[in-house]
């Protein structure tokens, strides 16, 4: 069995990754302080603005066992895990929308839990994606729309 990377190993992986994109890209090189910054903020990876794009980084959910001790303290309650990942990253994945339609509670106070500048990519139904395969999805994607994930607003990002 493969033993974890530690913390400040994984996040210099990720720092070298995003070197190498933003240096390929044209534009100025990343910066990475030794801690985890929020994406976009000061001490954070670059944006790059010269080609007006942006890189997020982020996870593709925050509700996963296997992270306790290694993301998320041992003792952080589960209720807390998003403010945690949201206090590290500034794009997390809605992984749960591919099993289930979610509540329009539940992204009203998503959207209400996150900072301005924060972004949401929503993960389409599997009953779309997979069952259906993308033919006939009028009804389904109806029903995913209406599920209200557009009231993440200007915080939702891109629908996988």
């Amino acid at each position: 069995m493969r033993k974890a990377r530690s913390n400040s190993k994984a996040q210099n992986r990720v720092h070298r990754r995003v070197a190498k994109i933003d240096n390929g890209a044209g534009g100025s090189r990343a910066t990475w302080t030794g801690r985890p910054e929020r994406v976009g903020e000061p001490g954070g990876e670059s944006i790059n603005k010269k080609h007006g794009c942006e890189l997020r980084i982020g996870i593709s959910g925050w509700r996963y066992a296997g992270w306790r001790g290694k993301f998320y303290p041992k003792t952080l309650a589960h209720r807390r895990e998003q403010e945690f990942a949201v206090g590290v990253f500034s794009s997390v994945e809605i992984n749960g929308s591919f099993y289930s339609l979610q509540r329009p509670s539940s992204y009203r106070r998503w959207y209400s839990e996150t900072p301005e500048n924060f972004l949401f990519a929503v993960k389409g139904g599997r009953f779309i994606t997979q069952m259906k395969k993308l033919r006939n999805v009028e009804t389904p994607l109806a029903n995913f729309f209406g599920s209200s994930v557009l009231a993440l607003r200007e915080k939702l990002g891109p629908i996988l």
